[in-house]
């Protein structure tokens, strides 16, 4: 008999931003576009400038660090604080985007 092992509770987290996500994109996305119409291509010309930025500077970075994980990178390089900040700055960020995910999917 095979046992599966149980899944964290991270994991249970991270699962429920994810399918939250898929459903905010499912029913979202179509909304925005039925009210664009025909100017949704402009989005993506203003999107375009910052996902190349980012994507660079994750280039960059990855580039750098190699596998080490990024919060220890800023740890030996900056010290304790602006690595318990940027975690701090991560963890907020992502919670914010799922709650607003899953308030855009409820209403």
């Amino acid at each position: 008999m095979i046992r599966s092992p149980k899944a964290t509770n991270l994991q249970a987290i991270m699962m429920l931003m994810l399918a939250i996500g898929i459903t905010n994109h499912v029913f979202i996305i179509p909304a925005l576009l039925q009210i664009a119409k025909r100017d949704a291509w402009f989005s993506v010309i203003l999107s375009a400038v910052p996902f190349a930025i980012v994507v660079w500077l994750t280039y960059y970075a990855s580039s750098r660090i190699g596998t080490q994980p990024l919060p220890d990178w800023i740890r030996h390089r900056l010290g304790r604080i602006p690595a318990f900040g940027f975690r701090w700055v991560i963890t907020v960020f992502f919670f914010t985007t799922a709650w607003f995910s899953l308030y855009d999917t409820v209403m």
